[in-house]
């Protein structure tokens, strides 16, 4: 559970003491009467695992939680040799992805009905730690770590979801790196592929003698010349590189505790434009880029500091976290003309607007005027984000009543300074040029977040029945400063979230659950005339589990009490990080998962899974939105970007040291604005299906060879068209992998 830290240690501790002390002494009393009524045997389940005192897993090893959850482990990651987190999320019921680069680069997730754009409604955590730029000031994760450094995902839904804010409308992902190995480790792992791309990486450690100390030290870097073809040659790719150093305390006898410290540096360089295509030259050739995004550049650097420690006393464990994270990120990139039509409008009517057209293409040449001068600007942001957070869990017996206790709390920092410098560009013989005109800060801000949490949760169990009562307690200053204009602006925010569920095990293999919870999101700092986002969430289902086969079934509803909109610098006609009231929305759907194993002889076996979730929306009321992505609303209308079917199916063939596996995904069209019945007219977003096949083989136990072949059939398909015009998935790719552990 959670909290985080501000730079004044004196001003820390009153706002601790006034704010969250006095909410937590029931708490405390909870606890001390679950201490008070223990058993001396401890309980097996919660000594199983190390993360009963480390705590960087969310979901536990039996997925015992007060809710749906999903969880993707390292063989499931290891056997397509993932780089792209929104391939991994696809095979989650109830998580939308819109793509937008083909490489995963600038993830758009959404959990059941909360808007994936830039993955903001979503909480994303690093070993249970708060990891995007600025969660609370600037929410759209720029930010994510390379999947290919993880070992584990994790995504929580339904009641479980609030004890990981601020965003709780949706659920949770939970992002957890490799351990610190119990042997010594030496492992390269090499990647080569179309379209330049390579993957290199190393992991190095193990213990250090009888010390009780260990070291993991792991290098990654993955780059490709990029998969589109800008108009007169030039950059299309990316390159990313990532290091992180693990130290980890671990004394043998004595106290049962554990101290890790984890470093890390990560950075992009990235030659990546938010400009698509019209429909017309996307069907033409959909990897085609203008020779207006000439420029475009995506730069980052991230730099990481996390300390936890744990402690386990009987059958009390306490877990401390502090956390310290930077983010710069300098973003050169096509905004549009200096003066005339959006780019949205150009590209969706090129005929209309020929002249903008043939300069965007570079056919013509510009004349020294704003409405034929192409702006350049360089998003230039830096974020911080640090805190502290706090977790005390306890297990008694009560008679034959079971009781787990949970209290957390966190107290957090982040901020965004924000310094959007334009330059003007003429078009000449298919080069930009620039004008030489001098042009003032199109924005120049900071926001600051200092937000107090609290959680408390207590789970009971009595024979086969599970009740799990929760509550969630957010309290958040924000802080808006205009630094062009001398101008400020604050607020306050505060929710209490319940949440509730159950679970009944009436079989060995079926059990069956329930749920309802207070979701939230809170609005940016500064705001004025708008409401956070509230939502009041269900879900029902059941499990079945045998010795081969599962099946799990979830439906969902979501009734939102307002629905936030937030705009960003490539919504036209408002200002990026003002924000939107969309009044009453109702979202739901159903969840479906399954697998199957089967031994067809010794050594030889079949296996299969899927995953499909359905998903409707309607808005409770019609209004008009300065809003670009909803605009005229009209009651009953969808929301955009939810398709109504998404799914995934794979099937595999193993042996003793060989596997074949093939994965079909498949996603319906989604509106990209607000409509209802069929979509046959009207922006969207076309409906598709892609096959991926991996083949790998074990040279001998150290040593793994692989082949994976995606989007076998070479499916384009518009992903979205947003940010400015159609966007393509990545084509037919092939990478083969030679991983060996000295």
């Amino acid at each position: 559970m959670l909290i985080a830290c501000d730079r004044n240690p004196v001003f820390l501790a009153t706002r601790l003491g006034q704010t969250v002390l006095p909410s937590a002494w029931l708490g405390l009393w909870l606890l001390a009467a679950a201490v008070s009524h223990a058993d001396e045997e401890p309980n097996a389940e919660a000594v199983e695992s190390m993360d009963r005192i480390e705590q960087v897993l969310v979901i536990g090893v039996r997925q015992r939680v007060p809710g749906s959850g999903s969880v993707v482990v390292s063989e499931e990651l290891e056997r397509f040799d993932h780089t792209d987190i929104n391939q991994v999320m696809s095979a989650i019921p109830g998580v939308y992805v819109r793509e937008e680069d083909g490489f995963g680069l600038r993830p758009n997730i959404g959990i059941r009905g909360a808007a994936a754009e830039r993955s903001q409604k979503v909480t994303i955590m690093e070993d249970g730690v708060l990891i995007t730029p600025a969660p609370y000031s600037a929410p759209a994760a720029y930010y994510v770590p390379n999947v290919s450094r993880i070992s584990r995902v994790e995504v929580l839904k339904g009641p479980s979801a609030i004890r990981h804010g601020p965003h709780t409308v949706g659920g949770a992902i939970n992002l957890v790196t490799r351990d610190v190995p119990g042997e010594s480790l030496l492992e390269l792992d090499m990647s080569l592929g179309t379209d330049a791309f390579h993957k290199a990486g190393v992991a190095y450690g193990g213990p250090l003698g009888q010390s009780g100390f260990g070291f993991l030290i792991e290098g990654l870097r993955y780059a490709s010349d990029g998969f589109k073809a800008l108009d007169g040659g030039g950059d299309t790719g990316f390159a990313r590189n990532d290091v992180r150093v693990k130290i980890r305390w671990e004394p043998t006898g004595g106290l049962d505790q554990r101290l890790t410290l984890k470093l890390g540096f990560a950075d992009e360089d990235a030659d990546e434009t938010y400009l698509g295509l019209t429909d017309e030259d996307f069907r033409a050739d959909p990897n085609r880029r203008y020779r207006a995004s000439q420029l475009a550049r995506f730069q980052t650097e991230h730099f990481s500091a996390h300390l936890n420690y744990g402690l386990a006393l009987g059958r009390v464990s306490v877990n401390a976290k502090a956390y310290w994270n930077r983010f710069e990120r300098q973003w050169n990139k096509l905004d549009g003309f200096v003066a005339g039509r959006s780019l949205q409008s150009i590209l969706a009517s090129p005929h209309r607007f020929t002249r903008e057209y043939s300069l965007l293409v570079g056919a013509a040449d510009s004349l020294p005027v704003d409405a034929q001068t192409l702006d350049v600007t360089n998003n230039d942001r830096v974020f911080t984000a640090e805190g502290v957070q706090m977790s005390l869990a306890a297990n008694g017996l009560m008679g034959a009543l079971e009781h787990n206790f949970t209290l957390g709390v966190r107290l957090h920092r982040d901020d965004v300074k924000r310094n959007h410098q334009p330059r003007g560009y003429l078009m000449q013989g298919g080069d930009l040029v620039w004008d030489g005109v001098g042009r003032p800060p199109k924005l120049w801000n900071r926001a600051d977040t200092l937000a107090v949490a609290a959680f408390a949760a207590e789970e009971l169990r009595w024979r086969d029945l599970t009740l799990t009562l929760g509550l969630r307690y957010e309290n958040i200053d924000g802080e808006w400063e205009d630094l062009r204009h001398g101008m400020a602006r604050k607020n306050k925010q505060s929710v209490l979230s319940p949440g509730l569920g159950l679970h009944w095990q009436i079989t060995e293999s079926l059990g069956l659950l329930a749920g309802a919870y207070r979701g939230f999101s809170p609005a940016g700092p500064g705001a004025s005339g708008v409401d956070p986002e509230r939502s009041l969430n269900f879900e029902a289902g059941f499990r079945l589990q045998g010795s081969s086969a599962r099946l799990e079934a979830v439906g969902f509803f979501s009734d939102y009490e307002n629905l936030l909109g937030r705009c960003r610098v490539s919504d036209s006609g408002c200002q990026p990080g003002e924000e939107f009231n969309g009044g009453r929305v109702e979202v739901y759907g159903a969840e479906l998962s399954a697998g199957w194993t089967f031994a067809l002889t010794p050594g030889l076996s079949l296996d299969a899974d899927m995953v499909y979730t359905y998903t409707d929306s309607a808005f409770q009321t019609g209004f008009l939105s300065g809003f670009p992505q909803w605009g005229l609303v009209r009651e009953d209308d969808e929301l955009p970007y939810l398709p109504r079917h998404r799914g995934l199916a794979r099937i595999g063939l193993s042996g003793r040291a060989w596997e074949l596996s093939a994965a079909l995904k498949h996603q319906a069209k989604a509106r990209e604005e607000p409509g209802v019945g069929p979509i046959r007219q009207g922006l969207h977003a076309d409906g598709y299906a892609t096959a991926d096949l991996t083949a790998s083989w074990r040279l001998r136990e150290s040593t793994l060879l692989q082949l994976v072949v995606g989007n076998v059939t070479d499916k384009a398909a518009i992903v979205s068209h947003r940010p400015f015009g159609a966007r393509p998935n990545r084509p037919r790719w092939l990478t083969f992998r030679v991983r060996h552990r000295f």
